[in-house]
């Protein structure tokens, strides 16, 4: 019993060494624990999370050591995010990782080539689809595009703005709202004022009505249809509604935009909107001396008001809008009316099939233009 008795008091001894060793230790680890920081917490995930509370696994041989090597400490990697097995290996990670992160960002400040050009950015096309382009360059060419870098009211001495309400009771040729728009009729084709209820409604405007003839036509135009010369830089836009769409029974065609002709002749020279039968939907058109480039825009014709516009960037291209003015129908880059082809604010109904009464009414026009001529030379 003895024997055992001193056993026990040895091993007791022993215990109360290691308490006190274990006491010590920790004492150390506090002492010289540094804070995690935020990124390698996020990094290690639950691992330094533990390593913080003092929750690390110590190698057996090393239990008793006074000061603790980040190399003899084990890291348990649930996630496979480093190679290393050990603190020390997995913080040279780390920074190895910072430092390349560092110098690619470092690399690309400094990079004089095209690399930060608008065209090398990415920018998916808008979901609704006003933007089609995939870059920010083209995103930016078609705002561009769209307001030309221009505004209605701008006191530019070369532009010439028309704001049109036609809001006098006057039906003469020649005494059609403000600027005293002039107009043609044949065969009992008519142009009348809008009755004081549309006035409340709509503000005013001008009903063009074809009528029993089958050639019946009505048309109002901006002075002599030679207020502009070729393609100028401009904005214009048209408000107007139908009262009736045209089909095989009682066909008529209706163009309203800049045009040369508004007699029974055929339109030649022109930038401008057309519903014909046939064509569910509104048709964008551009002619030069006969020559013609007709779009499908898209969007139906009805019965309801509709804004109808066109801007032009001088020469090269018109892009066509209608209601939605964040989103073109039709952009037309050929037969743009040529530099000695003049037209003017119009707008025209001719019958082609049927007697019945068919009536267009033109509520407003507003329209700016640059580097206008008022006549021919």
């Amino acid at each position: 019993m003895s024997d055992i008795a001193t056993e026990v008091e040895e091993l007791s001894a022993r215990v109360s060494a290691l308490e006190a060793e274990n006491a010590r230790l920790r004492a150390t680890a506090e002492r010289d624990s540094r804070p995690v920081s935020r990124r390698i917490a996020l990094r290690l995930g639950g691992l330094a999370a533990g390593a913080a509370g003092a929750a690390v696994m110590l190698r057996p041989e090393v239990a008793a050591a006074q000061t603790l090597a980040a190399s003899d400490v084990s890291i348990a990697d649930v996630r496979g995010v480093f190679d290393a097995t050990n603190v020390e290996d997995a913080l040279a990670e780390l920074e190895a990782d910072h430092e390349t992160d560092a110098t690619n960002l470092a690399n690309h400040v400094a990079d004089t080539t095209d690399a930060h050009d608008a065209a090398a950015i990415s920018a998916p096309p808008n979901a609704a689809g006003e933007l089609a382009g995939s870059t920010v360059e083209d995103q930016l060419l078609e705002v561009a595009t769209r307001t030309t870098a221009l505004s209605l009211f701008d006191d530019a001495a070369d532009a010439l703005v028309v704001v049109e309400y036609f809001m006098n009771t006057e039906v003469g040729s020649g005494q059609h709202g403000t600027h005293n728009w002039s107009h043609v009729v044949a065969n009992s084709g008519s142009v009348h004022v809008i009755n004081g209820a549309f006035v409340a409604v709509f503000g005013g405007g001008r009903i063009l009505r074809t009528l029993t003839a089958t050639s019946s036509h009505a048309a109002i135009g901006l002075g002599p249809q030679t207020l502009l010369r070729g393609t100028p830089v401009f904005v214009w836009e048209w408000v107007v509604k139908l009262s009736r769409l045209s089909d095989a029974t009682n066909a008529y065609s209706f163009g309203v935009g800049t045009f040369g002709q508004i007699g029974t002749t055929a339109i030649t020279d022109g930038i401008y909107f057309e519903h014909r039968n046939g064509a569910a939907n509104w048709r964008c058109i551009c002619k030069n001396n006969g020559s013609t480039t007709d779009r499908d825009s898209g969007v139906p014709v009805t019965t309801s008001e509709v804004r109808l516009r066109a801007i032009s960037d001088g020469g090269t291209s018109v892009v066509f809008f209608i209601d939605n003015l964040d989103r073109p129908v039709a952009t037309i880059t050929t037969n743009l009316p040529g530099s000695t082809r003049t037209t003017g604010p119009a707008a025209r109904m001719t019958r082609t099939a049927g007697t019945a009464e068919r009536d267009a009414t033109v509520h407003r026009f507003v329209g700016r233009f640059e580097n206008t001529v008022r006549s021919a030379p």
